[in-house]
C-alpha cells in the first residue's frame, strides 16, 4: 500500500505549466541556431546568441523548478515564486526594450496574468504545506 500522500491538484497543474513554458524556451533556443542566417539577414534587433543563451537560462531553470516541484523539494515553492517573478521582469523587459514593434499585447497580458497565478499559487496554503512536508 502507498503511504505517499497525494500531490494536491494544483501543484501538479504548475508543474506541467512550467514544464510547457520550459519546452516554449528550449524551442526559443533551438530556433536561434537552426534561422540564425535569417535572422542576421533581416537585421533582428536582438542577436541570434542573445535568444540562444536566453532561451538555454529559461529551459534550463525550468526543468529544474518542474523536477523540484515534482520531487516536492522544500525549497520549490520558493523557487517557483522567484522564477515566476524574474521571467514576468524579463518578459516585459524583452518585450518593451528590445522587441520593434512589440508584439500582441493582449497575449503579452495574457502571459502576465498566467505568471502572476503561478506567483501567488506558490503562496497558496495549501501549496506551502505541501512543499513544507
Amino acid at each position: 500500500m502507498n503511504t505517499r500522500p497525494r500531490k494536491p491538484i494544483p501543484v501538479t497543474l504548475l508543474a506541467w505549466l512550467v514544464l510547457i513554458l520550459t519546452a516554449s524556451n528550449l524551442l526559443r533556443a533551438a530556433g536561434a541556431v537552426a534561422f540564425q542566417e535569417t535572422l542576421a539577414a533581416y537585421n533582428a534587433t536582438v542577436t541570434p546568441a542573445y535568444i540562444l543563451l536566453s532561451g538555454l537560462f529559461w529551459g534550463a531553470s525550468g526543468g529544474l523548478l518542474s523536477w523540484s516541484l515534482w520531487l516536492r523539494m522544500p525549497w520549490s515553492g520558493k523557487m517557483l515564486a522567484g522564477w515566476a517573478a524574474g521571467y514576468g521582469c524579463w518578459y516585459w523587459f524583452d518585450r518593451l526594450a528590445l522587441q520593434a514593434p512589440p508584439p500582441n499585447t493582449v497575449f503579452a497580458l495574457g502571459v502576465t496574468g498566467f505568471l502572476a497565478l503561478l506567483l501567488l499559487s506558490a503562496f497558496l496554503p495549501a501549496n506551502r504545506r505541501w512543499f513544507e512536508k
